[in-house]
């Protein structure tokens, strides 16, 4: 594997609703860096240093989910964290680190990037969604494919780049009657709209 940027998963064989989600410019050495540490029980997150010390490193599998560029790492990375609701994070904000002081250039770097992304990368995060494991599929499942009344559906922004858990809250969003946007996402109303179901 050549240097490749983007955002990662490290994912439990036996427990595979147990996720970890991070971002890199270099992937590779990250997965080294989180190999080494969890290796001197000095991982930055107890639970999956836990895991790791209880079910060992053949329990993890380490896999890229999207390549994106270094501008669209941090907000990339919280479109996952949102997504996938990864167990072993102990952070759920993106280009957060506990503990660590950030300058106030470094604060709006993070704020930049959070509020820019490019329509390549909300691409292949749609695609990633679209092509998630049977696994995550299963486990998120009762949250996003669908209650009683059929709404309860996960939505994409595909401007942004940002999910809703239902097409109610993506209405919402934009100030659309939820009906008439579920209406356009099923095809029975040409969709004229930034919204898709993932």
């Amino acid at each position: 594997m050549n240097k490749v940027s983007g955002i990662y998963g490290i994912r439990s064989i036996s427990h595979p609703e147990r996720v970890y989600i991070g971002s890199a410019i270099n992937i590779r050495r990250r997965f080294s860096e989180h190999r080494s540490k969890l290796s001197l029980n000095k991982h930055g997150s107890p639970k999956l240093q836990h895991h790791y010390n209880k079910y060992g490193l053949n329990d993890l599998i380490f896999e890229i989910i999207v390549k994106c560029e270094k501008q669209d790492l941090i907000k990339t990375e919280q479109v996952f964290i949102n997504l996938y609701r990864p167990w072993f994070n102990i952070c759920i904000t993106a280009g957060n680190r506990l503990g660590m002081r950030h300058t106030e250039k470094t604060k709006a770097q993070i704020r930049l990037a959070k509020s820019n992304i490019s329509q390549e990368t909300i691409e292949k995060i749609r695609k990633a969604a679209l092509n998630r494991s049977p696994e995550s599929r299963k486990r998120m499942g009762a949250a996003q494919l669908g209650n009683k009344n059929g709404r309860r559906k996960m939505t994409i922004n595909t401007e942004t780049g940002i999910f809703y858990d239902t097409i109610k809250e993506a209405a919402e969003s934009a100030n659309i009657n939820h009906r008439t946007l579920e209406l356009r996402l099923s095809g029975k109303l040409k969709n004229k709209t930034k919204f898709a179901l993932v």
